[in-house]
């Protein structure tokens, strides 16, 4: 199958750039402040100072918008999914497992880490957070609740697969997702009876850190407003948000492009009506109205939200391969990004619509030709390494700037933005890098094998799950 290794590169610089925003965001750069520099730095003569000063603080608010990258992620992700299910040709089981093995494990260790912190807050003595005993306490139950929640999942498949007369061997459990879905909802079923139910209207973590740890253990947390479970989408991981959007899209994307490439022009016509209706319905980003009734988010972290760019995305492969059949015309697919582009910034504005799809734009443009000094760049080995572990880097990044801003910068460098700012740089990044490096290494990537080991054994077996056949020819 095709790889896209530019892809890679620029994962990278999007990832740090979201790393970049939220460390210029923890240091006191707050984006209303940085709209007010911009403004009050326009010029209208010619003063090279003055226009220096408004680029800078224009450069400044690019930085500090760390939502245009992920739109751009999510294009990204939108155009590589459609890759995938066309070119793999998978069972949905063995398609939505190794996707769920490639985001919940990186997600889980983030979790865990926070529920070690939050524990041993919660039972500090006076030598403070760190005490060894408190932490102590706190490492050892957060290895007892993963495993606990790992060994749950497993044993409700097991019961469900013994039910159905099936052996509870592990290709067994995943096998078109019987057991692993069984227990996921489970899951999902417990945490709202123990937690949601009884808490509704007063569940800001960390007033209750384990129903949100629970739900975002989900993955399906970003589906939830405010008005049911406040805070729900972003409460302990931050980036986890996104994380749930991008799960959501997951699991109907194979059945978005069914309807696509199976249903012929009645199919084509219910998801341009679908994605159409969706885009309309999100002008708002953190909002939507179900019923007459008006649900809020924090962040634009239900599927609705964002459709439109992964939408683009998708739409954006199959201008890929019309590009691979007619070559001499490489510049349509980048003018017709830009012309969408524009046009979605006249609903959503140019940070929610005309950077992102610009930059998209960019790096379809680095797909379709090669040998410039964009791809020596970007195709590097150093932004490779780094992209392999953008995903690491991205799920991470917030709970170090989180952790050192509490502990150390905040009482440090009060009232000091440069210096809070170059010390969370000196401080985080390093940090920041070597947990991407454990998360990527002794995680992320041995999840990613577990999933292909499996795949590769279920698919030695029949399974009663029918391919997502696209209908199409490889480019």
């Amino acid at each position: 199958m095709q790889r896209f290794t530019i892809l890679e590169g620029w994962r990278a610089l999007l990832a740090w750039w979201v790393v970049l925003s939220h460390t210029l965001a923890s240091s006191g750069y707050g984006r209303n402040v940085i709209v007010d520099q911009v403004r009050n730095s326009e010029v209208t003569g010619f003063d090279i100072g003055g226009w220096f000063m408004h680029l800078w603080y224009e450069i400044i608010l690019l930085a500090r918008s760390g939502k245009i990258p992920v739109y751009v992620f999510v294009m990204m992700s939108g155009f590589v999914i459609v890759h995938l299910l066309i070119m793999k040709k998978e069972p949905y089981g063995i398609y939505i497992i190794r996707r769920f093995l490639r985001l919940w494990p990186a997600l889980m260790f983030v979790l865990v880490l926070s529920a070690i912190f939050y524990v041993a807050g919660q039972n500090k003595s006076a030598a403070g957070v760190f005490d060894i005993a408190a932490f102590g306490y706190a490492i050892a139950m957060g290895i007892g609740l993963l495993l606990a929640i790992v060994l749950g999942f497993a044993a409700i498949g097991a019961v469900f697969q013994l039910v159905r007369g099936h052996t509870p061997t592990p290709v067994n459990l995943v096998k078109s997702m019987s057991g692993v879905w069984i227990a996921y909802l489970a899951g999902a079923i417990l945490f709202a009876l123990v937690y949601a139910i009884p808490h509704i209207g007063q569940v800001r973590a960390p007033d209750n850190f384990w129903g949100h740890f629970f739900l975002e253990a989900t993955m399906f947390h970003g589906l939830v407003p405010n008005e049911i479970f406040d805070n729900a989408a972003h409460a302990i991981s931050g980036p986890g948000w996104s994380i749930s959007l991008e799960w959501q899209f997951y699991v109907v994307a194979p059945f978005i492009l069914a309807a696509m490439t199976k249903g012929g022009w009645r199919g084509v016509l219910f998801v341009t009506a679908l994605f159409g209706a969706l885009f309309f319905q999100s002008l708002n980003e953190k909002s939507l109205t179900f019923m007459g009734v008006v649900y809020n988010w924090n962040h634009p972290a239900a599927l609705p939200h964002l459709m439109g760019f992964f939408g683009i995305g998708m739409a954006t492969y199959y201008l890929f391969r019309k590009v691979g059949e007619s070559p001499e015309r490489p510049m349509f697919p980048i003018i017709a990004i830009i012309a969408a582009a524009f046009l979605t910034a006249g609903f959503r504005g140019s940070e929610g619509g005309t950077v992102p799809m610009v930059i998209w734009a960019i790096i379809f443009g680095s797909l379709i030709t090669s040998g410039t000094w964009v791809h020596k760049i970007i195709d590097s080995k150093i932004l490779h390494w780094f992209g392999n572990m953008s995903y690491s880097t991205y799920i991470t990044h917030m709970f170090v700037l989180n952790l050192m801003h509490r502990y150390y910068i905040r009482q440090n460098f009060e009232n000091q933005t440069v210096g809070k700012f170059i010390a969370t740089v000196v401080i985080t990044y390093p940090i920041i890098i070597m947990l991407s490096i454990i998360c990527y290494y002794w995680i992320e990537k041995p999840m990613i094998e577990v999933g292909r080991k499996l795949a590769k054994r279920m698919a030695k077996k029949p399974d009663p799950t029918p391919p997502l056949d696209s209908g199409l020819t490889a480019p």
